[in-house]
């Protein structure tokens, strides 16, 4: 689920189940900053490159398993 992928503050904002209020309140806080927007785009593409690319995963996972 979205904690397992989203680290708040690193990659992303997480708020409450069914709290309305509080999505709002992060839509308005990245709206406002870009640079925020930017950082945590830049930091969900890494996540994203290490941890669900095929490539990637053989590399980290499977091959250390038959050295």
């Amino acid at each position: 689920g979205n904690p397992e992928i989203v680290s708040p503050g690193i990659n992303g904002i997480l708020v409450p189940a069914k709290d309305s209020a509080a999505l709002a309140n992060a839509m308005l806080e990245l709206a406002r900053d870009k640079t925020k927007r930017q950082s945590y785009a830049q930091a969900s593409r890494k996540i994203y490159e290490k941890s669900f690319i095929l490539e990637n995963i053989v590399a980290s996972q499977l091959i250390p398993l038959y050295e």
